[in-house]
């Protein structure tokens, strides 16, 4: 995972775990996000969203929105610097 930016003549992305209570996991990511931008004021910051597709339309109203709301939270709250980037995850079932 750390040849491109090796091979780019850059530094590794450093892989960062936030912890967090349980179930309680939009507020820290959105935090920490947030205060890289701001420690960061000249640089962009790119997002990865997974986002669970499903089969079915109507499985879509089942399942937890987590991803839209951390979207629109950090659409909300962020500036120009943030770039989300939708990762589409399907499953089997």
């Amino acid at each position: 995972m750390e040849g491109p930016a090796k091979r780019a003549g850059l530094a590794a992305p450093p892989l960062v775990v936030l912890p967090s209570p349980y179930r309680f996991v939009i507020t820290p990511i959105l935090d920490y996000i947030l205060e890289l931008e701001r420690s960061n004021p000249g640089r962009q910051i790119a997002v990865l969203i997974p986002e669970l597709v499903e089969r079915h339309w109507y499985h879509y109203c089942l399942r937890n929105q987590r991803a839209e709301r951390q979207k629109a939270l950090l659409a909300a709250k962020g500036n120009r610097q943030v770039i989300l980037v939708n990762v589409p995850w399907y499953t089997n079932a």
